[in-house]
């Protein structure tokens, strides 16, 4: 059996996403060329979120976490192994405009 983490840090968990209804619309944003790429090839891409420019996607790698025992691990050794896209619930979301 692994071993379950804990989030130590409240700013860190803040950005968890929490369940939402099945049903409710999301958003993402693309270049037009992205876009196309996506609708013609029928795939999506995901990127190393380490690479992205928002410092709140990277701080989850310079948290501690908890294990159930009580140790505080690092996940920095995962910064190769997770990959992501950004979605919103907000169609017009300026951050996402932005990046």
């Amino acid at each position: 059996m692994g071993h379950e983490i804990e989030i130590i840090d409240e700013e860190v968990q803040a950005h968890y996403i929490q369940r939402i209804n099945p049903n409710t619309p999301i958003y993402r944003i693309f270049t037009l060329q992205r876009g196309l790429d996506t609708i013609v090839g029928k795939k999506l891409t995901l990127v190393r979120p380490h690479l992205w420019d928002d410092p709140y996607e990277n701080a989850l790698y310079q948290r501690k976490m908890k294990t159930e025992q009580g140790d505080e691990v690092s996940v920095e050794a995962l910064r190769n192994c997770l990959y992501g896209q950004c979605w919103t619930e907000d169609g017009n979301s300026d951050a996402l405009w932005r990046i």
